[in-house]
């Protein structure tokens, strides 16, 4: 039998990241990431999106005025998909109107194909 030598690659060096040199993301819950053109993508809870760059400087924007619960960098990593919680504009009325709307809607479709 003959002896196997395992032989160690070194990919990377360690090196220690300061704190004062990365920026921190503020929030604590993050609900969904994507990644994509040299970016990270984090969607919170507050209804925020914050992008890391590869530097690691990190940017903020409010996107929903709830929570983001999906993201989606496309392939080409232009653009960038957000699905979140907002707050509902319309009046209970409005809403009621717009349900029954759908109802109907959705009856009419199923004579035509039923």
């Amino acid at each position: 039998m003959t002896d196997v030598a395992w032989k160690r690659f070194k990919f990377f060096d360690i090196e220690q990241v300061r704190n004062d040199s990365v920026q921190t993301i503020t929030t604590k819950d993050v609900m969904c990431a994507a990644s994509g053109g040299g970016f990270l993508f984090f969607g919170d809870a507050q209804g925020g999106i914050s992008v890391v760059s590869r530097g690691f400087s990190v940017h903020r924007f409010q996107a929903f005025n709830q929570r983001c619960n999906h993201l989606y960098q496309t392939k080409k990593g232009r653009v960038l998909v957000a699905i979140g919680d907002a707050i509902e504009h319309r009046g209970f009325e409005e809403i009621q109107e717009s349900q029954h709307a759908a109802k109907v809607n959705r009856e009419l479709m199923n004579k035509k194909m039923g």
